[in-house]
C-alpha cells in the first residue's frame, strides 16, 4: 500500500484536475468575452401560427456571379461563375415549423439556407432563438444536396433545378410533415422530399428519380454544408487557462471514429476519404449540423476551401442507375441541433464523440453519467 505521503500527492493531483476543469466549464458558460450559457425554453414553448417575414434568411444581390458549391467530377471547389441575372426572392423560400426546428428551404437547389432551435435562446437574458443556418452578408451556413453526375440536374457549371413546391408554408405541432419540391423536365421527374417530425432534430431528405427517356438515367446523391469560417455570435471565447470552444469541421473514419478538421487545415489542402457509411460535420459550441451517410454504401467524403473563401465538407455517393421508365429513390439525412449524447448516440455511429470532452474524457464521462442519473430522479441539474 503507498505510504501516506505518496497518497497526500495523488490526492492532491486529482483535486488540481477536478478544480482546473470546474474552472474551464465555468469560463466556457461564463468566462470572459463568452455570453450568459445558453438557455432551453419550455418544451411547450408556442410555435406562431403564421409564417411571417422576420427570421427570413437574407439573399443578398452579391449571390449574383457567386462560385458554384455543386462538386465537380473531382470535388473541385474551383467551378465556373453562375450565370444569374438577379438576386433570388424571399418569396422562394419554403417555410417549415415543428416545436424544435424552424426552417427555411430554397427552391433552388433545394437547399436549407435557414435554420434555428425555438427551443434554445442565445442567453439566459434573450428571447432571440439560436440560428445555426443562414444566408446573409454577415453569415453562410448552408445544408446543401442534390444530384450530380452524368444526369445530374446539379451542375458543376452552376446551374441548379428550380423546383415547384406544393406548399410555401408547413407547421406541425405532433407528428411528421412532408415538405414535397418538384422538377420536371421532357425526360426525367426528380421529387425533391423532406421529412420533419416533430420532435427530432433529423431531416431526412430523399430524391426521387422518374425516368421518362428512352436512356438510363446515371447519378450520383451530394450532401454538404457550406460554411465561412466565423465564430456563433456571442462566442468570444478565450481564457488563459483553456482552449476556445471549436469551431470547425469533424468527420468519422475507419482510422479514427472522430477526426476534427479545422479551416486551417482545409486552407492547406482538401480531405478526401472513402467510408461506409459515415458522416461529416460541423461543430460549435453547445450545437452541431452533420450529414449521415447511407450505412449500406461506400460514400466519397471531403473537405475543402471553395473559391469564394467559404468551406465545405459532405459526400458524394455512389452512382445509382434508373432504368427507362423506372422509378429510384436516393435518401440521407440532416442532423441539426443541440450536441446531446444521448440523441447523437441514436443518430449515427460515433456522432456522439462530437460531444467533445478533451483529455480529461476519462473524468468527464462518467461525471457526466452520474450527473444524468441524479438530473433523471430529481430533475435539476443544480441551477
Amino acid at each position: 500500500m503507498p505510504s501516506t505521503e505518496i497518497q497526500r500527492i495523488v490526492l492532491l493531483v486529482l483535486l488540481g484536475i477536478v478544480g482546473y476543469a470546474l474552472v474551464y466549464t465555468w469560463n466556457q458558460d461564463y468566462g470572459s468575452g463568452a455570453s450568459a450559457p445558453l438557455r432551453r425554453a419550455a418544451p411547450d414553448a408556442a410555435v406562431p401560427a403564421s409564417a411571417s417575414s422576420a427570421g427570413v434568411p437574407a439573399i443578398p444581390s452579391s449571390a449574383r456571379n457567386a462560385p458554384s458549391d455543386v462538386p465537380g467530377e473531382e470535388l473541385s471547389g474551383d467551378m465556373p461563375l453562375r450565370e444569374e441575372t438577379a438576386a433570388v426572392p424571399a418569396a422562394q423560400l419554403v417555410h417549415v415549423q415543428t416545436p424544435v426546428l424552424e426552417a427555411w428551404i430554397d427552391r433552388s437547389g433545394g437547399d436549407i439556407v435557414g435554420l434555428q432551435l425555438p427551443t434554445y435562446t442565445k442567453s439566459i437574458e434573450s428571447d432571440v432563438p439560436v440560428r445555426l443556418l443562414d444566408r446573409s452578408r454577415q453569415h453562410v451556413y448552408l445544408a446543401q444536396s442534390g444530384l450530380v453526375g452524368r444526369d445530374g440536374l446539379d451542375k458543376a457549371s452552376g446551374a441548379r433545378p428550380v423546383y415547384a413546391a406544393e406548399q410555401s408554408a408547413y407547421r406541425i405541432d405532433d407528428g411528421e410533415v412532408t415538405v414535397t419540391l418538384r422538377h420536371v423536365t421532357d425526360t426525367v421527374s426528380v421529387v425533391k422530399r423532406f421529412l420533419f417530425s416533430a420532435d427530432s432534430y433529423v431531416v431526412t431528405v430523399e430524391h426521387e428519380v422518374v425516368n421518362r427517356a428512352e436512356e438510363e438515367f446515371r447519378a450520383r446523391l451530394f450532401a454538404q454544408l457550406k460554411r465561412d469560417s466565423s465564430r456563433p455570435d456571442g462566442d468570444g471565447g478565450g481564457f488563459f487557462m483553456g482552449p476556445r470552444p471549436y469551431v470547425g469541421a469533424a468527420f468519422t473514419t475507419p482510422e479514427s471514429r472522430y477526426e476534427k478538421i479545422d479551416f486551417d487545415d482545409l486552407d492547406e489542402g482538401s480531405f478526401r476519404a472513402e467510408i461506409q457509411g459515415g458522416w461529416s460535420a460541423m461543430l460549435q459550441h453547445y450545437f452541431l449540423t452533420a450529414w449521415i451517410g447511407d450505412p449500406e454504401e461506400v460514400n466519397a467524403y471531403n473537405g475543402r476551401r471553395l473559391s469564394d473563401g467559404n468551406y465545405a465538407v459532405g459526400f458524394v455517393g455512389p452512382e445509382f442507375v434508373v432504368a427507362p421508365g423506372e422509378t429510384q429513390s436516393v435518401n440521407t439525412r440532416l442532423y441539426a441541433g443541440p450536441k446531446i449524447q444521448r440523441n447523437l448516440e441514436a443518430v449515427a455511429p460515433n456522432l456522439y464523440l462530437a460531444v467533445d470532452y478533451g483529455y480529461l474524457w476519462w473524468l468527464s464521462v462518467p461525471l457526466f453519467k452520474v450527473l444524468e442519473t441524479i438530473f433523471s430522479v430529481v430533475g435539476n441539474w443544480g441551477v
